[in-house]
């Protein structure tokens, strides 16, 4: 797929005919070199032909990925090979070595933010950390053992005969997906890096679960056989070209599908692991921080900022009648005790029952209209794609997090989809759960998304890098925004919110403390125990997840610090012109680029934004003058009102 507005130029222009070149590593220096108008429209058609040979390569390169984005058809898998492995990493040096030549002085605002943005995430998925430094692909989210079976059931639908024969093509293909994969893991292992034991597991134990069920073992339909089956009987075909049909993906589920899972679960089997949480080198860990945090700021900063930000909310979370006057810490940690255990008393679960996964359903879908209808008064452009909320298939139930977002593709066929998974929702308090939908839906990710596609010309490449402190601190911001919105309807639901912002603020803690500071996992659990009401499986898969994503944590609590403190500074720049709804529908208008390229795009916002108000405030006032004076004509006539003189857009202030 080409882009639809950059197009395809015909030629590349030369970057280095302009007289003036400045890097783009050197975008923050005070003195900027001045362009000409045809040298800024040469660097801004070459910055758009660098964007769209990105796109266009990464969608070429990965079918998979195409249809996740809804970009067509498809019946092929990535190339795992060595070789394309390697091809893959050449093209992308080349394209950041174009990308790093570009006088990104020259270029409009939000493509000079795209371009930086663009340039770091190349450097990270070309540094010596890719796949998570020490880490295999098998810890990589997009492990193939469950990411081809996510494209399979949720992004390859079947609308006709051609559809089928290309799922059941899929099928097919992946004996040699596995296999390709496989050795890839071989290669990671020789190079030193190795999976631990834990996520081993888990991986044997999906797999388990992917075979169980029909056509492999006796019992229900499996994941794979229901989804092929009901999308085949969707058809409405002859009853003979529906059977021939579903009989063509048995036998590849059989024949293909099963013995590539088995051979890959007996490799698992086999690997070598290490010890949680194996060091890191201060390089390689600084590298990731200075990546997902998208700050300057060293491990030991984060650390001691999110402890602090702990302190603070311990404070808020209790009473104002819960300590005495110059209570120590001591006091504070046993009236936070008395709190937990308040709160775990009145905590509630929905039954395990069919009325209770009823009643859980319509909890989360009423919660989500609500905030649907309150969004208009906190935004003013709201996402053009609509929201559906989805349960996942009881048969898929046991592999699946508790909710997960999938964002809108680009086929405008597919809306924003909150997949809720009622099995594994069971199991989370009630009060726990409206931070978790309002992180991911409304004002969350959905938002996020929706603004993101909204824009046509950068919606491609920006669904392909964002940066990872912008979109998970909004959705840390969305979660405490919603506080708000009116969004927690008790105190219970505050305090979910409250405990959700905590653990977030702990796994940074905790991040930063095993790999710069040499922590072991008991002292990890020491502080989490001390300061969180977490239990000991809740804070095992938060030990878990940092021992495999090392540095990744960093980015809710960075990035969220970012947004609140750029809300911050455009109210002390607008002062009385300030206006929530603008602040986030041109936050959000601007995408996921760094912290610090939004921070300039919003000064840009800001200081356009006082001018306008600048300019209406004169205007009325020369409105004023004329009217002062009686005229010959209008002397009977009274002068409008000051409400009727206002920038229409100059609305009330923040809520």
């Amino acid at each position: 797929m080409i882009l639809p507005v950059l197009g395809r130029l015909t030629a590349l222009v030369s970057l280095f005919a302009l007289s003036a070149c400045l890097p783009l590593q050197s975008i923050n220096n005070e003195s900027v070199p001045h362009y000409s108008d045809d040298e800024k429209a040469q660097t801004l058609a070459t910055a758009n032909q660098i964007f769209n040979d990105f796109y266009q390569f990464e969608i070429d390169q990965h079918p998979a990925l195409q249809s996740q984005l809804g970009l067509g058809d498809s019946d092929r898998w990535d190339d795992l090979t060595a070789t394309q492995r390697e091809l893959r990493q050449q093209r992308l040096r080349d394209i950041r070595q174009q990308l790093t030549s570009l006088p990104v002085a020259a270029l409009p605002p939000t493509q000079r933010a795209i371009a930086v943005t663009l340039n770091e995430t190349l450097e990270f998925r070309l540094g010596a950390n890719t796949n998570d430094g020490a880490r295999t692909s098998l810890s990589s989210a997009d492990s193939w053992h469950l990411h081809a079976l996510d494209v399979l059931i949720n992004h390859h639908p079947v609308a006709d005969i051609g559809d089928a024969h290309e799922y059941i093509r899929r099928l097919k293909g992946i004996p040699l997906l596995f296999s390709n994969w496989q050795l890839q893991i071989q290669d990671e292992i020789s190079a030193g890096k190795r999976p631990t034991a834990a996520t081993l597991a888990d991986a044997q134990t999906a797999i388990s679960g992917i075979l169980a069920g029909a056509p492999f073992t006796a019992g229900s339909d499996s994941p794979l056989w229901r989804d092929i089956s009901l999308k085949i009987e969707h058809l409405q075909l002859h009853p003979s070209s529906a059977r021939i049909l579903k009989n063509k993906a048995k036998e590849a589920l059989l024949n293909d599908v099963k013995p590539a899972y088995d051979r890959l679960h007996l490799f698992l089997a086999g690997l070598p692991t290490r010890e949680d949480n194996s060091p890191l080198s201060d390089e390689e860990y600084n590298e990731r921080v200075a990546y997902f945090s998208g700050s300057d700021a060293a491990p030991s900063e984060i650390h001691q900022r999110a402890r602090d930000a702990i302190a603070a909310l311990h404070l808020a979370m209790l009473p104002s009648n819960a300590l005495k006057p110059n209570a120590t810490s001591e006091d504070i940690n046993t009236a936070l005790k008395a709190l937990y255990q308040r709160m775990q008393a009145a905590s509630y679960t929905f039954p395990a029952s069919t009325a209770g996964r009823e009643d859980l359903v319509n909890f989360q879908r009423q919660r989500i209209r609500y905030m649907a209808k309150q969004v208009p008064h906190y935004f003013a452009v709201l996402p053009p794609y609509a929201l559906a909320i989805q349960e996942v298939s009881m048969e898929r139930q046991g592999l699946a997090p508790s909710a997960y977002y999938s964002a809108p593709a680009f086929n405008d066929e597919t809306p924003g989809i909150y997949y809720l998974n009622p099995t594994a929702q069971l199991y989370v308090p009630r009060e726990n759960q409206p931070a978790e939908i309002f992180a991911l839906t409304i004002p969350g990710r959905h938002m996020q998304e929706g603004a993101v596609l909204a824009d046509p010309d950068n919606a491609e490449i920006m669904r392909l890098v964002p940066h990872p402190a912008i979109t998970e601190g909004w959705s840390l911001y969305a979660q405490k925004f919603a506080i708000e919105m009116g969004g927690y309807f008790t105190a219970e639901e505050k305090f979910g919110q409250q405990v959700s912002e905590l653990s977030l603020l702990a796994a940074a803690v905790v991040d930063t403390g095993i790999y710069h500071l040499g922590w072991s996992a008991a002292d990890a659990r020491k502080f989490m125990a001390a300061n969180t009401p977490l239990t000991d499986t809740q804070m095992s898969i938060l030990l878990q997840h940092i021992n495999t994503h090392p540095g990744v944590a960093t980015a809710a609590v960075m990035g969220n610090w970012a947004l609140e403190n750029l809300r911050k500074k455009a109210k002390k720049q607008l002062g009385d012109d300030f206006n929530l709804k603008e602040f986030h529908s041109a936050l959000l208008s601007f995408g996921p680029v760094t912290p610090r390229e939004l921070e300039r795009l919003m000064n840009d916002w800001a200081t356009q934004r006082k001018m306008r108000a600048s300019q209406t405030l004169l205007a009325n006032e020369k409105a004023a003058d004329t009217t002062a004076a009686p005229s010959p004509i209008l002397n009977n006539k009274q002068a409008p009102a000051d409400s009727e003189m206002t920038d229409p857009s100059a609305k009330a202030s923040e809520p």
